[in-house]
């Protein structure tokens, strides 16, 4: 038993070893025989595969390989690299062949090889380079269309590749004036992304003049947006149910304004740009910060960086924010007029208190004897009211808007000097 369990263990092993030599052997010929397919067409019809083209590969010459498996050929630019001549990036294309196990991802063969053209790439040629990254995590996206819509080889596109690179190989040399003086890039964001535009020069990253043999390099940005939620609460947790400014500033620069203000109406609010229609939608993984301003409430500032969570698995951000209020104040109402050059202090004279977030209407007279001050008391702070004092007497009237009240406990004084009297007020 101990000798044949040994012999058994030996037998598989030889046996499992066997079948990859076979596999190895039927690949490799596998790969020779796409190389040499490729090598007998025609270059110019040979298509460029940032992504690699896949297929199933089941065998060559009538044998069967054994397992599933695929073959997978890419074909990308490349340059000759011959000393002294001008590099164009399309001299040549190379060509990368690989046939991988399905069940474990093994590489059972690989070959790389390079296609030259029949006649020598011209010289003079220029060549753009770009790459698509995802701003929001600093990362290249392959499989992206990227457009060159302008310029004298115009119309191109081209898919980037693993790396989110793709090249415009072998481009004529713009003219310095007219239609055709520039390239354009532009890039077709896949689901759930879009192109981040340079706010400052809208053109820069994607806008080009190429001279003869240039290579030129540039990025693609794009990003899934994210939204900001605001709510806001009391300082018992139960939401707030008032109205209320919030004000969103983004670090970003752009012609449109940075800053936005937002009416909070009692209910939450979700928050997608802050350019108008259209504009640019807002950008992950920067540090936007806010304020809350409402009539009797303190000011509330806060910041944070969106999303709140891993980017892009989280796209959004919440700020809860509480709002406490001020304290209630006092306004205190002294009714003057002049005689002469006398200054006298109003007795028993009417003054109303009308406006603030509760819309009060509040009369009372300075005092019959003395002349002391109406008291109006509790107003909400930081709110504008209407003051209207009255001389009987005299016939007398004036009004003052827009005043406000400060949070107590100490009064604020408003002094309403109703203008020339006769002989009392």
């Amino acid at each position: 038993m101990i000798v044949s369990t040994a012999l058994v263990g030996l037998l598989v092993t030889s046996t499992s070893i066997s079948a990859l030599v076979k596999q190895r052997t039927i690949a490799e010929q596998g790969v020779s025989d796409q190389i040499e397919k490729l090598h007998g067409k025609d270059y110019d019809k040979i298509p460029i595969s940032a992504i690699p083209t896949t297929q199933a590969f089941t065998g060559v010459n009538g044998e069967d390989l054994g397992v599933e498996a695929t073959m997978s050929t890419q074909i990308t630019y490349a340059s000759a690299n011959v000393p002294g001549s001008a590099g164009t990036g399309a001299d040549q294309k190379k060509v990368i062949v690989k046939i991988t196990r399905d069940t474990d991802g093994k590489v059972l063969a690989q070959a790389t090889t390079m296609l030259a053209p029949k006649k020598r790439p011209s010289q003079t040629t220029a060549t753009i380079s770009a790459q698509v990254i995802d701003v929001g995590n600093n990362a290249v996206v392959p499989g992206v269309e990227v457009d060159l819509g302008t310029g004298p080889s115009a119309p191109v596109s081209d898919v980037t590749d693993s790396g989110g690179k793709v090249t415009f190989p072998g481009l004529t040399p713009n003219p310095t004036s007219g239609s055709q003086a520039y390239y354009d890039l532009s890039v077709v964001p896949p689901p759930g992304y879009v192109a981040l535009s340079d706010t400052v020069s809208p053109n820069a990253p994607a806008h080009v003049q190429l001279s003869p043999t240039q290579w030129w390099s540039t990025a693609l940005d794009i990003y899934q947006p994210v939204t900001i939620g605001i709510a806001l609460q009391n300082p018992d947790t139960t939401p707030y149910t008032g109205n209320a400014t919030v004000t969103i500033t983004s670090p970003r620069p752009s012609p449109s304004g940075t800053t936005k203000a937002f009416s909070y109406t009692g209910t939450p609010l979700t928050i997608t740009t802050l350019a108008p229609p259209s504009g640019e939608l807002l950008v992950p993984n920067i540090n936007y910060t806010l304020q809350v301003t409402a009539p009797g409430y303190q000011t509330v500032n806060d910041s944070g960086t969106v999303p709140s969570g891993s980017y892009p698995t989280s796209l959004t951000r919440t700020f809860t924010e509480t709002m406490n209020a001020l304290p209630l104040g006092t306004l205190n109402v002294t009714v003057t007029a002049k005689h002469n050059s006398t200054t006298l202090t109003c007795k028993n004279a009417p003054v109303q208190v009308t406006g603030g977030p509760a819309s009060v209407n509040l009369t009372l007279n300075t005092d019959a004897t003395t002349g002391a001050p109406a008291s109006f008391t509790p107003l909400v702070p930081d709110s504008t009211y209407t003051v209207k004092a009255t001389s009987t007497p005299a016939s007398l009237t004036k009004t003052l808007t827009n005043q406000t009240v400060n949070p107590g406990p100490t009064a604020t004084a408003l002094t309403v000097d109703l203008g020339s009297a006769h002989n009392s007020c």
